[in-house]
């Protein structure tokens, strides 16, 4: 198949308003739909996307072209790792030879090897009765232990390690995932008797893990380090989960942890993201106002979390998103407010 011909099917196949709305908030404005440009800072909406002509252009920032264009800027990739990507959606193969595959299938396999240990974890967790008792205590539902893909790390230095090893993974591939570390007697698991929460890109691709520590156990929490694919700064654990309610609500309600996330969706808040265990960043709010033009803030209720709150607010206002703050009461937490 000619490359002229193969980009032809893939934008047949793959319709640039059912693309771009996966990432802006699109409203109908006469021939066109309208939102907020995701490429660069506005106040009011300059993006547009033309479905007739299947292209968008932003008239604040000039960003333009077709859905090639679109995921090229928005992902930061190479043409080539977005006529992948577009080509998976349109359920397209590539022909050897097309593409230079060098730093696509590097990042093909960390996601392959990520979705892998994805599937161990969710194995290990129905053979574990400690860690499905843990998720029952702390109200954790079966069908949002499912819909979260909620897993469990086993005890012991190499069990998830043995297991990619026999699944043809060779040791630089697992580090590069961020799923073993390299110390000075060896390599292990990252992860280690922990609960574990994938943390999922707009697509529902697992690029990254959070692990947390049963009862008091310290560290609470572990995530997985910055990958090829995945950068902590940008992520908001359970947007994948998230992002049509927040379109349809045009609101964000935004916690501090995996566990509020999971329980406010339980309660039908299915809104519900959180940063991973840091601060809002400007990277965050730039993702929550290509959705929504509302945050609520809903942290933990001791002086940590109204701390957290006000830096939150401060940077949110900035964005020109609308945004509010729910106060709970001392010592009580979105999860264990409604679980109470």
């Amino acid at each position: 198949m000619k490359n002229d011909r193969l980009l032809e099917d893939i934008k047949s196949r793959v319709d640039i308003f059912d693309l771009v709305s996966g990432y802006v908030q699109l409203k109908k404005a006469g021939q066109n739909w309208k939102g907020l440009c995701p490429f660069h800072g506005e106040k009011t909406p300059s993006f547009t996307v033309n479905q007739s002509k299947q292209i968008f252009h932003c008239f604040g920032c000039g960003a333009g072209g077709d859905v090639f264009a679109f995921v090229m800027k928005y992902d930061n990739v190479s043409f080539n790792e977005a006529l992948r990507t577009l080509a998976r959606k349109a359920g397209i193969a590539l022909p050897d030879g097309n593409i230079d595959r060098r730093a696509v299938l590097r990042d093909e396999k960390i996601r392959d090897v990520l979705v892998e240990a994805a599937d161990y974890f969710r194995d290990q967790l129905r053979k574990s009765s400690r860690a499905l008792e843990y998720l029952g205590r702390r109200g954790i539902s079966a069908e949002s232990t499912e819909n979260f893909k909620i897993g469990y790390a086993p005890a012991g230095w190499s069990n998830l390690l043995r297991h990619l090893r026999g699944r043809g993974v060779n040791e630089k591939e697992i580090t590069e995932a961020g799923l073993a570390v390299v110390g000075g007697k060896g390599t292990y698991d990252m992860f280690r008797d922990r609960t574990m929460f994938p943390i999922m890109n707009m697509s529902g691709g697992v690029i990254a893990f959070g692990g947390r520590a049963f009862d008091d156990a310290q560290p609470k929490y572990i995530n997985s380090p910055e990958t090829p694919v995945f950068r902590k700064s940008e992520t908001l654990f359970g947007l994948y989960n998230a992002k049509e309610s927040i379109r349809r609500g045009n609101m964000v309600l935004l916690t501090e942890g995996y566990l509020d996330v999971i329980v406010c969706h339980q309660f039908g808040f299915a809104n519900a993201v959180a940063p991973l265990g840091t601060a809002l960043t400007q990277s965050h709010v730039q993702k929550i106002r290509t959705l929504a033009g509302r945050v609520v803030l809903m942290f933990d209720g001791d002086a940590a979390g109204r701390s957290a709150a006000k830096r939150a607010v401060s940077l949110i206002c900035q964005s020109n998103l609308k945004a509010s703050v729910l106060i709970l009461p001392d010592g009580e937490d979105p999860d264990s407010y409604l679980t109470s």
